[in-house]
């Protein structure tokens, strides 16, 4: 008997076991962040009115311009993102001036891996149609809105996260089309 005992290599858990794992720990899978600033003064969002959108699509998701200057989105569109619930968690906020980086802000703290923009609102017609348009941003989410498809989420980038990916999986949604922008990313 040698001394040097071999331990089994353990393999990569398979996506019903992240699954399992995923609901075991319903605290950990959608970490809220731990403040959110509340951002005052908003005014009709003159940044993405301009870009075709209407203010009723705009006032539906909450969009408004910044020009409070003590806060963190001064001169920023800002965004509400929600939970699955609908609770409002972050904002984005988007540079509404050319000079003023990053282009895009999130609350600090948020981390948009455990999130779908829009889930909260797609999430039935989604289950009813067994299918999801994922998109990258909440623009592309609004225009879709306004065409009338409202099983449309965001995913707040070029790339679907693992944990995206588990949430759409543990849904009960079949049909799921993809639609990126046409760009080098």
């Amino acid at each position: 008997k040698s001394s040097m005992e071999l331990k089994p290599q353990e393999a990569e858990p398979d996506d019903f076991v992240k699954l399992v794992k995923m609901f075991s720990k319903k605290n950990e899978v959608f970490p809220l962040p731990s403040e959110i600033k509340t951002v005052y003064d908003l005014k009709p969002p003159e940044y993405f009115m301009s870009r075709g959108f209407s203010q009723k699509t705009l006032m539906r998701f909450g969009v408004g311009d910044c020009y409070n200057k003590d806060s963190d989105m001064y001169q920023r569109s800002v965004i509400p993102i929600q939970s699955d619930t609908g609770k409002t968690v972050a904002y984005i906020g988007r540079a509404i001036r050319d000079y003023i980086k990053p282009k895009f802000l999130f609350t600090s703290g948020f981390d948009k891996r455990f999130y779908l923009y829009n889930y909260h609102r797609a999430v039935g017609k989604a289950l009813e149609t067994s299918c999801l348009f994922l998109t990258e941003g909440q623009g592309d989410v609004w225009r879709l809105t306004e065409c009338g498809i409202e099983n449309v989420v965001g995913i707040f980038g070029k790339s679907l996260t693992g944990q995206q990916h588990l949430r759409i999986l543990s849904s009960g949604i079949t049909k799921i089309v993809i639609l990126t922008d046409n760009d080098q990313a």
